[in-house]
């Protein structure tokens, strides 16, 4: 009698859990919260913040962040393979040190995030982004056909683009590099 009774209290209990509707996707998710907010804590010296009501934009942003750490970790978003979990929990981790240290009006704590920030971004994406940390190829039909002078230290460095649009560097020196501008 006593399993009847433990199996209905799990059954009520599951019935009453909550369901999650993810209404935005993952780039959605991406360019609307996460990238504005880690930017928050990334660029902090930027800007650092000189008020309370600055230091609280700070602690928000950093909360967003550690929060949405939690979006990516509901069912629809989770992705089976791999470390996502792991690196999901890296953002969270990272978001709650930085709310923490904003919180306390502890610059120097919010600059420390950084690292482990920057490595879950990386780490993540490495894995589940197409083409990151590939290298681009650039089509030369996107140049622009132009000639400009580039100061680059103490040298000046010449570009022209030829007649099928691919550009040269001419250096001061004479070497011929190809680059292209967007």
């Amino acid at each position: 009698m006593r399993k009847v009774g433990w199996i209905l209290l799990a059954s009520a209990a599951m019935a009453q859990a909550p369901s999650f509707q993810p209404i935005g996707n993952m780039s959605q998710l991406m360019v609307s919260i996460i990238y504005p907010t880690s930017d928050a804590i990334f660029y902090v010296d930027r800007k650092p913040p000189s008020n309370d009501a600055e230091w609280n934009n700070l602690s928000n942003q950093a909360l967003m962040l550690a929060e949405s750490g939690n979006l990516l970790l509901m069912p629809g978003r989770v992705r089976a393979k791999g470390n996502w979990v792991t690196d999901s929990k890296m953002m969270i981790d990272a978001g709650a040190a930085a709310y923490k240290a904003a919180k306390a009006h502890d610059l120097d704590g919010v600059r420390a995030v950084n690292d482990a920030l920057y490595a879950s971004c990386v780490t993540c994406h490495a894995e589940y982004r197409d083409n990151y940390l590939k290298p681009k190829r650039r089509r030369h039909a996107d140049c622009r056909a132009l000639s400009l002078a580039v100061v680059v230290g103490p040298e000046t460095r010449y570009c022209h683009f030829t007649k099928d649009g691919s550009p040269n560097l001419l250096s001061s020196i004479g070497t011929f590099v190809r680059i292209c501008v967007n």
